[in-house]
């Protein structure tokens, strides 16, 4: 264990932990959330939502990524864009669903998002970033935090020349996703820069890429000195890495009860017919725990109704 963590502070909140869900579309909704934060998820942080679409609005995508249960609080959302006044404008709205932070996504390398000047490519104009990040903070009233990567390519790769600026500019922490936009998945996640990061800044400082095990962990708490680590697709189907214990020391019952938990939370939040589809991609997580055939693997993803997907996972038990 990491023994010189005693958590940290956001704004006023204490953060009483040192690992986080990260924020994924399809997979950080509340149902998940829930299930994670009772295992030892430290904070709740939504899928990033487009500063366009809520301000054009997109009723459906905002409420399945914005809407939280009162236990999750405090609730980061996280908003994305490539406009400063419209993430303004969007940022001024979004309070009125009562988020307690706000994190501006400067970090994602989908082409999509960031070849168009959102997300990394923002990281392209680090005085545009500050002008942004020092309105809202002036005004929003809660505090703003960010998500970077290390610079948009290895010519630009400057973290800690970013994580100053933002600092300056008002941002209360900084997760750092230690790779380049250019990198995206690939190549090894370059621990050293988040230690350079933490070293270099006052605020608190979340550690992202390449926890895909549990003992990853520990490593990077202890090689970075980051505050916490926010861990992504190795948090797919393995809540428990939340608690620090190995899906290998948890009874096949025990897995198959939480996946119909999980289940149910997800029928609960979006009637059963959306849920069977949207569960699959946490499914074929669990599933990974298993040693299964393909055709009995295939029968549980494509199972069509409640009955048939908890009588599908009861085999996984006999």
């Amino acid at each position: 264990m990491n023994l010189h963590n005693t958590g940290f502070y956001l704004g006023s909140f204490h953060i009483n932990g040192d690992v986080i869900l990260a924020p994924m579309t399809g997979i950080s909704d509340m149902p998940y959330r829930l299930l994670t934060r009772r295992f030892g998820n430290t904070l709740s942080w939504t899928a990033f939502v487009n500063s366009n679409e809520v301000i054009g609005g997109h009723p459906h995508r905002l409420a399945d990524r914005l809407t939280f249960a009162s236990e999750e609080r405090p609730i980061v959302f996280q908003v994305y864009g490539s406009d400063n006044q419209t993430i303004l404008n969007a940022s001024r709205m979004l309070l009125d669903r009562k988020p307690d932070i706000l994190d501006i996504n400067l970090g994602c390398s989908v082409k999509a998002i960031s070849a168009r000047g959102a997300g990394a490519g923002m990281l392209r104009d680090l005085n545009n970033v500050h002008a942004l990040i020092s309105a809202l903070t002036k005004e929003q009233g809660i505090p703003i935090t960010t998500k970077i990567r290390l610079g948009w390519d290895e010519n630009s790769k400057q973290p800690v020349e970013i994580a100053k600026m933002l600092e300056d500019a008002g941002s209360s922490l900084i997760t750092v996703h230690a790779r380049t936009r250019s990198q995206h998945f690939q190549h090894n996640a370059d621990w050293s820069a988040i230690y350079e990061v933490k070293k270099a800044v006052g605020i608190p400082v979340i550690g992202n890429g390449d926890i895909k095990q549990l003992e990853d962990i520990e490593a990077m708490l202890n090689m970075t000195g980051c505050d916490a680590v926010m861990i992504g697709r190795a948090a797919i189907g393995n809540p428990w890495i939340f608690s620090r214990v190995d899906p290998s020391d948890v009874s096949p019952a025990e897995k198959v009860s939480i996946m119909k938990e999980h289940f149910e939370l997800m029928s609960d939040f979006y009637g059963d017919s959306k849920a069977l589809l949207l569960f699959r991609k946490h499914a074929a997580g669990y599933l990974n725990h298993f040693s299964l055939n393909r055709n009995d693997r295939a029968a549980i993803l494509q199972s069509t109704s409640r009955l048939e997907l908890f009588n599908n996972l009861d085999t996984l038990i006999q």
